[in-house]
């Protein structure tokens, strides 16, 4: 029988033995199969490793990573791994620039790395030029500039800041009405302003009124 679909090769049939495994082994021509991919290995050259049989391209997976960027085989023994793959040094690069990206910051969009400033001149566009699920940034309430990706961020609602000193004081949090410093503390958040109780809220309006 088939070693790969368990069903009986007739008498007369063609049927693929190789020199390598059990000498029992033997497949239907078209189940005779590249463990990893699936491609057929009749006619072809293939490899026997680990107890499977492999196409010329995944047994050489086998031995060397591959990288990511040329889809070549990886001789070197030093490279680059990052996201999940790996990279000769010179192709983990920027998708957009080609800046080399080994020990410096950077991002990915659609599964490609991109430096940093790629990253914001290409897709930190103005909201209103693009689709909102192409627009992860937001603008800092405090200074007006775009907030980046890598940037530490301070969120509330609709509001957003840099995590800084000078864009995130203390007078950004505090209470409208009495200034009371609210970092820690509970809030009420209404019509744009911070409260720390009702009765400054309730003051608050009433002074507006």
């Amino acid at each position: 029988e088939c070693k790969s679909c368990v069903k009986p090769i007739p008498v007369g049939d063609v049927g693929i033995k190789t020199d390598h495994g059990p000498k029992d082994d033997i497949w239907h021509p078209n189940c005779f199969r590249c463990a990893q991919c699936d491609q057929l290995l009749v006619d072809m050259l293939y490899f026997y490793y680990q107890g499977k049989y492999y196409c010329g391209r995944h047994f050489a997976d086998q031995q060397y990573p591959r990288c990511a960027g040329c889809d070549e085989l990886i001789f070197a023994r030093e490279y680059t791994f990052a996201e999940e793959k790996s990279w000769h040094f010179d192709h983990f690069a920027c998708f957009k620039c080609d800046f080399r990206l080994g020990g410096h910051r950077y991002m990915t969009k659609n599964d490609n790395p991109h430096c940093i400033d790629c990253y914001m001149k290409y897709f930190a566009k103005h909201p209103l030029a693009l689709p909102l699920t192409l627009f992860p940034f937001k603008n800092c309430d405090t200074c007006g500039k775009k907030i980046g990706p890598d940037e530490k961020r301070l969120n509330y609602q609709e509001f957003h800041w840099h995590a800084t000193q000078e864009c995130f004081q203390i007078l950004v949090f505090s209470c409208r009405q009495c200034n009371k410093d609210l970092i820690g503390k509970k809030f009420i958040f209404k019509d744009h302003h911070l409260f720390c109780s009702s009765q400054c809220k309730a003051d608050f309006q009433a002074k507006k009124a």
